[in-house]
């Protein structure tokens, strides 16, 4: 690999995140798991009709805002975990102590995982919404932004825990 340090690792973590990510996009199981909390959220937000108590505000609009919530913070406080503890059984974490640069590498590829998936949850959940169950999409450049900040936030809080 060219290059010396950081760029090494960068390069390193970017190739094992792209890896990683296309290996869970191919598995079904893991797959499902994540796709069938965004059919839970659209199919409640289409059953629910009423109107938020006191507001003229669709109760399917704030569902469909928890839940885009719910979905960022268990992908930084649920599967990170979850997958610190599978690859330390499994000795990953050792190998990669061994490994020139591994830690790194390996913290930039998760990183990049989770990036990956909370954008593409989000889209997923944005776009489903919008045309099953009528939900809002951010209409001005302003609430575009303060989506885009709130889940970079979010995945730089996953980031942080992710460390070993």
């Amino acid at each position: 690999m060219r290059g010396t340090g950081p760029q090494r690792y960068l390069r390193a973590g970017v190739r094992r995140g792209g890896i990683e990510l296309r290996q869970l996009l191919r598995t079904k199981k893991e797959l499902s798991g994540h796709l069938v909390n965004i059919v839970v959220a659209i199919v409640l937000a289409m059953t629910i009709s009423s109107s938020v108590p006191g507001t003229e505000l669709p109760m399917g609009h704030l569902m469909m805002a928890g839940f885009a919530a719910y979905l960022l913070f268990q992908l930084g406080v649920l599967n990170i975990p979850q997958m610190l503890v599978t690859e330390r059984e499994e000795g990953v974490l050792l190998r990669l102590r061994a490994t020139p640069g591994g830690i790194p590498a390996y913290l930039v590829a998760k990183a990049l995982l989770i990036l990956g998936l909370a954008v593409g949850t989000l889209v997923l959940l944005l776009t489903a919404g919008a045309l099953l169950a009528d939900g809002p999409l951010p209409a001005t450049p302003a609430q575009w932004l303060t989506l885009v900040w709130v889940t970079a936030w979010d995945c730089s809080r996953s980031y942080r825990s992710a460390r070993p």
